[in-house]
């Protein structure tokens, strides 16, 4: 039931073998962004705004499910039980010990409550307790545009007990705990800054069992934490990469960042537009298991996603303004064929590791 799916104009397509096929159309209002999460092969999605109706049923999520319709995305409709509300819109979503968490509310009615929570049963979607909800840094910093599962964080912070929460303005947590009013808590990340945009908000494996959690922050710089510490990320490329977003804006107050993981090459990709001076799409990449920054130009722009392809590889396709493109293949580079090169057999050399350099050493010897 592996199914690629793309947003657009307010329909939900589906791809395979590169063709797409209309799901069904109105899924969401034309023009505003989705949030989405898949959980036990099902989509969940939502534009945070727009409430739907079906018959006198209201809910602000629908789902997709491929194994057991593919001509449909219905309601995702409250079960009705007890203290259980209608299905609200949110603009955050995740999944998080196999309960919904949802933030960035609107209410069936219209009610905001932007920077707020919302969770469901053990994987019961269908049941959202109104009284289950949960204030994040109350009425600071903005409203949430980001939810990230930490996985495996740092010393002290279980694996499933941790999500990261950014705020729109200033402010980035982390929630810990079970859901629950009891159980939930939040801990304040010492960190200046909120997230300039959620779509850039990205976890990533480290060395030595930890891992963090990298976002584009308002002061136009790319931070990490590790559920316990924070610093910038980007300053050896600060000035720069801090100039290539002042660009973007400048030209474009309403422009979005977007990233993405390259898993086969370690990368964390952070698509930056089209550059004025070149008209050509730039991307700043992070290489977490060398720890260095490098330039991309001249590949494509827009919303990215990680998928597998047939053969379970880790692949990356990014939707632009007319085309859906899988990105990393082919034998050309910004039209210009790629010069290939090989890698060694893997040598651990006593400490797989380290990251090794080899060169030639000459010796004189008197006989």
């Amino acid at each position: 039931a592996r199914r690629l799916a793309v947003f657009s104009d307010g329909n939900l397509y589906e791809m395979m073998s590169h063709s797409l096929t209309l799901v069904t159309s109105g899924v969401y209002t034309a023009g505003n962004r989705v949030c989405a999460y898949a959980q036990s092969g099902i989509l969940y999605f939502s534009d945070g705004e727009t409430i739907h109706t079906s018959g006198g049923n209201k809910s602000g999520i629908r789902y997709y499910d491929p194994a057991t319709s593919t001509a449909a995305a219905p309601l995702l409709i409250s079960s009705g039980t007890a203290a259980t509300i209608e299905t609200p819109a949110c603009k955050a979503l995740c999944f998080y010990n196999g309960q919904i968490l949802i933030a960035n509310i609107r209410y069936v009615n219209g009610t905001y409550a932007k920077d707020s929570a919302l969770w469901g049963n053990f994987l019961d979607p269908t049941t959202i307790v109104g009284t289950n909800i949960f204030r994040v840094s109350a009425g600071v910093g903005g409203e949430i545009n980001c939810l990230v599962p930490m996985g495996i964080a740092t010393s002290g912070i279980s694996p499933r007990q941790a999500v990261f929460v950014g705020k729109s303005v200033q402010g980035v947590s982390i929630l810990e705990g079970a859901l629950s009013t009891s159980d939930l808590s939040e801990k304040i990340i010492n960190a200046p800054v909120g997230v300039l945009d959620g779509y850039t908000t990205k976890f990533i494996p480290g060395t030595e069992g930890s891992g963090m959690v990298l976002w584009l922050g308002t002061d136009r710089q790319i931070h990490w934490t590790n559920g316990v510490n924070s610093d910038v990320l980007s300053n050896p490329i600060s000035k720069e990469f801090s100039q290539a977003i002042t660009d973007r804006l400048s030209a474009n107050a309403n422009a979005r960042f977007h990233a993405v993981r390259d898993w086969s090459n370690n990368q964390y990709i952070l698509d930056t537009g089209i550059e004025q001076s070149s008209s050509k799409a730039v991307a700043y990449v992070f290489d977490w298991q060398h720890k260095y920054w490098s330039r991309f130009k001249g590949q494509c722009t827009g919303f990215w996603t990680e998928a597998k392809n047939d053969n379970s590889e880790n692949v990356m396709y990014c939707a632009t303004a007319d085309s859906l493109a899988q990105f990393g293949v082919g034998l050309y580079d910004d039209e210009t064929a790629i010069a290939k090169y090989w890698n060694s057999g893997w040598l651990s050399m006593g400490d797989a590791e380290l990251y090794k350099q080899y060169m030639w050493i000459f010796g004189a010897f008197r006989t």
